[in-house]
């Protein structure tokens, strides 16, 4: 995305060390961004070096890849 590479390119941040994280939906959106299949698509320096998703909606359970450290929070009865 184009704030991403924003962030990557800023001269103040280090963008090797960009994450990205995401609440609800946003968590899904997040979650897909991290996973080797896109990050292919992604410019180099906009590549997340971890990724946070906080009660995403259901993730579907399927066998994706990813070089990216995933944390999911998510709560049994909320």
């Amino acid at each position: 995305s184009r704030i991403a590479e924003i962030f990557a390119t800023h001269p103040r941040l280090a963008g090797q060390k960009l994450g990205v994280m995401g609440f609800s939906r946003g968590g899904n959106v997040a979650l897909e961004v991290c996973l080797d299949r896109v990050r292919g698509f992604l410019k180099p320096q906009v590549a997340f070096s971890a990724c946070a998703l906080y009660y995403p909606f259901p993730i579907q359970h399927r066998r994706e890849k990813s070089a990216v450290p995933i944390h999911i929070l998510h709560g049994e009865e909320d």
